[in-house]
Protein backbone atom coordinates (compact mmCIF):
# COMPACT_ATOMS: atom_id res chain seq x y z
CA UNK A 1 0.00 0.00 0.00
CA UNK A 2 1.37 3.40 -0.94
CA UNK A 3 1.28 5.66 2.11
CA UNK A 4 1.16 9.43 2.00
CA UNK A 5 4.02 10.56 4.24
CA UNK A 6 3.56 14.26 3.66
CA UNK A 7 3.32 16.23 6.86
CA UNK A 8 0.22 18.29 7.37
CA UNK A 9 1.24 20.49 10.29
CA UNK A 10 -1.62 21.79 12.39
CA UNK A 11 0.21 23.51 15.26
CA UNK A 12 3.77 24.34 16.16
CA UNK A 13 5.38 25.26 19.48
CA UNK A 14 8.94 26.01 20.50
CA UNK A 15 9.83 22.31 20.77
CA UNK A 16 6.95 20.44 19.15
CA UNK A 17 5.00 19.97 15.96
CA UNK A 18 1.43 18.74 16.06
CA UNK A 19 0.60 17.19 12.71
CA UNK A 20 -1.86 14.81 11.18
CA UNK A 21 -1.16 11.13 11.68
CA UNK A 22 -0.32 8.88 8.73
CA UNK A 23 0.04 5.12 8.49
CA UNK A 24 3.82 5.39 8.63
CA UNK A 25 3.31 6.24 12.35
CA UNK A 26 1.88 2.78 13.06
CA UNK A 27 5.01 1.13 14.48
CA UNK A 28 6.09 3.99 16.75
CA UNK A 29 2.56 4.78 17.91
CA UNK A 30 1.98 1.08 18.51
CA UNK A 31 4.93 0.94 20.90
CA UNK A 32 3.59 3.98 22.80
CA UNK A 33 0.02 2.65 23.01
CA UNK A 34 1.12 -0.85 24.13
CA UNK A 35 3.03 0.52 27.14
CA UNK A 36 1.14 -0.42 30.32
CA UNK A 37 2.02 2.73 32.26
CA UNK A 38 1.15 5.03 29.33
CA UNK A 39 -2.22 3.29 28.99
CA UNK A 40 -2.86 2.88 32.72
CA UNK A 41 -5.73 5.39 32.72
CA UNK A 42 -7.10 4.51 29.29
CA UNK A 43 -10.64 3.12 29.18
CA UNK A 44 -9.49 0.41 26.77
CA UNK A 45 -6.04 -0.38 28.18
CA UNK A 46 -2.98 -1.14 26.01
CA UNK A 47 -3.74 -1.33 22.30
CA UNK A 48 -2.88 -4.09 19.84
CA UNK A 49 -1.39 -3.37 16.43
CA UNK A 50 -4.85 -3.67 14.86
CA UNK A 51 -6.36 -1.28 17.44
CA UNK A 52 -3.56 1.22 16.80
CA UNK A 53 -4.19 1.01 13.06
CA UNK A 54 -7.93 1.56 13.66
CA UNK A 55 -7.06 4.55 15.87
CA UNK A 56 -5.02 6.09 13.05
CA UNK A 57 -7.87 5.40 10.60
CA UNK A 58 -10.36 7.19 12.89
CA UNK A 59 -7.99 10.15 13.10
CA UNK A 60 -7.67 10.30 9.30
CA UNK A 61 -11.46 10.14 8.89
CA UNK A 62 -11.93 12.95 11.41
CA UNK A 63 -9.43 15.17 9.56
CA UNK A 64 -11.54 14.94 6.42
CA UNK A 65 -14.71 16.08 8.18
CA UNK A 66 -13.54 18.48 10.92
CA UNK A 67 -11.11 21.28 11.72
CA UNK A 68 -10.04 19.40 14.82
CA UNK A 69 -8.91 15.94 15.83
CA UNK A 70 -6.17 14.03 17.57
CA UNK A 71 -2.76 14.94 16.18
CA UNK A 72 0.67 13.36 16.32
CA UNK A 73 3.05 15.13 18.71
CA UNK A 74 6.50 15.25 17.15
CA UNK A 75 9.75 16.54 18.65
CA UNK A 76 11.67 19.16 16.70
CA UNK A 77 14.09 19.07 14.93
CA UNK A 78 14.44 15.27 14.71
CA UNK A 79 10.76 14.77 13.80
CA UNK A 80 10.44 11.97 16.38
CA UNK A 81 6.86 10.90 17.17
CA UNK A 82 6.36 10.99 20.96
CA UNK A 83 2.57 10.71 21.33
CA UNK A 84 -0.59 12.61 20.58
CA UNK A 85 -2.72 15.54 21.66
CA UNK A 86 -5.85 17.08 20.31
CA UNK A 87 -9.55 17.74 20.59
CA UNK A 88 -11.99 14.91 21.21
CA UNK A 89 -15.76 15.45 21.21
CA UNK A 90 -17.32 13.79 24.27
CA UNK A 91 -20.76 13.44 25.79
CA UNK A 92 -20.56 13.92 29.54
CA UNK A 93 -23.40 14.55 31.97
CA UNK A 94 -25.79 14.83 29.02
CA UNK A 95 -23.79 17.66 27.49
CA UNK A 96 -21.61 17.69 24.37
CA UNK A 97 -18.14 18.88 25.34
CA UNK A 98 -14.79 19.21 23.59
CA UNK A 99 -12.01 17.51 25.50
CA UNK A 100 -8.31 18.28 25.28
CA UNK A 101 -6.61 14.91 25.30
CA UNK A 102 -2.95 14.00 25.46
CA UNK A 103 -0.88 10.84 25.74
CA UNK A 104 2.90 10.70 25.49
CA UNK A 105 5.57 8.01 25.39
CA UNK A 106 6.65 7.04 28.89
CA UNK A 107 10.26 8.02 28.14
CA UNK A 108 9.11 11.60 27.45
CA UNK A 109 7.27 12.16 30.73
CA UNK A 110 8.56 14.96 32.95
CA UNK A 111 9.86 17.15 30.11
CA UNK A 112 6.87 19.50 29.92
CA UNK A 113 5.83 18.23 26.48
CA UNK A 114 2.27 17.34 27.55
CA UNK A 115 1.76 20.85 28.91
CA UNK A 116 3.29 22.41 25.80
CA UNK A 117 1.13 20.36 23.42
CA UNK A 118 -2.05 20.81 25.48
CA UNK A 119 -1.45 24.58 25.66
CA UNK A 120 -1.23 24.76 21.87
CA UNK A 121 -4.43 22.71 21.53
CA UNK A 122 -6.16 24.95 24.12
CA UNK A 123 -5.24 28.09 22.18
CA UNK A 124 -6.37 26.53 18.91
CA UNK A 125 -9.72 25.53 20.44
CA UNK A 126 -10.47 28.84 22.14
CA UNK A 127 -8.92 31.33 19.70
CA UNK A 128 -9.06 29.70 16.26
CA UNK A 129 -12.18 27.56 16.60
CA UNK A 130 -13.80 30.02 19.04
CA UNK A 131 -15.14 27.19 21.21
CA UNK A 132 -16.89 28.49 24.33
CA UNK A 133 -15.00 26.06 26.58
CA UNK A 134 -12.80 23.00 26.73
CA UNK A 135 -12.58 20.23 29.29
CA UNK A 136 -10.34 17.37 30.33
CA UNK A 137 -11.75 14.14 31.74
CA UNK A 138 -9.26 12.68 34.20
CA UNK A 139 -9.32 9.80 36.65
CA UNK A 140 -8.71 11.04 40.22
CA UNK A 141 -5.52 8.95 40.63
CA UNK A 142 -4.00 10.36 37.44
CA UNK A 143 -2.25 13.25 39.18
CA UNK A 144 0.12 13.87 36.26
CA UNK A 145 -2.80 14.63 33.95
CA UNK A 146 -4.63 16.88 36.34
CA UNK A 147 -1.42 18.83 36.90
CA UNK A 148 -1.19 19.34 33.12
CA UNK A 149 -4.83 20.51 33.06
CA UNK A 150 -4.13 23.00 35.85
CA UNK A 151 -0.94 24.26 34.20
CA UNK A 152 -2.89 25.16 31.03
CA UNK A 153 -5.44 27.14 33.05
CA UNK A 154 -8.15 24.58 33.66
CA UNK A 155 -9.80 24.29 37.03
CA UNK A 156 -11.49 21.37 38.70
CA UNK A 157 -15.22 21.63 38.05
CA UNK A 158 -16.86 18.44 39.30
CA UNK A 159 -16.70 14.71 39.84
CA UNK A 160 -18.53 12.54 37.33
CA UNK A 161 -18.66 9.07 35.81
CA UNK A 162 -17.34 8.47 32.29
CA UNK A 163 -17.01 5.08 30.62
CA UNK A 164 -18.02 3.46 33.89
CA UNK A 165 -15.15 5.08 35.79
CA UNK A 166 -15.09 7.84 38.38
CA UNK A 167 -13.49 10.92 36.85
CA UNK A 168 -12.76 14.54 37.57
CA UNK A 169 -13.83 17.18 35.06
CA UNK A 170 -11.46 20.10 34.55
CA UNK A 171 -12.73 23.01 32.46
CA UNK A 172 -11.66 26.31 30.96
CA UNK A 173 -14.12 28.83 29.52
CA UNK A 174 -13.11 31.16 26.71
CA UNK A 175 -12.74 34.67 28.08
CA UNK A 176 -15.58 36.95 27.12
CA UNK A 177 -14.73 39.69 24.66
CA UNK A 178 -14.59 43.10 26.25
CA UNK A 179 -16.95 45.63 24.89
Amino acid sequence: MNQDRSEIIILETARLILRQFHYADLETLGIILRHREVMRYSLSGPKSRLETREFIQRCLTTYQAQRYGIWAVVLKPARTLIGYSGLIPQMINGRREMEIGYRLAFEQWGNGYATEAASAVRDYALKTLQLPRVISIIEPANTRSWHVAEKIGMTYEQDSVFGGKDVRIYALNRPRAEG
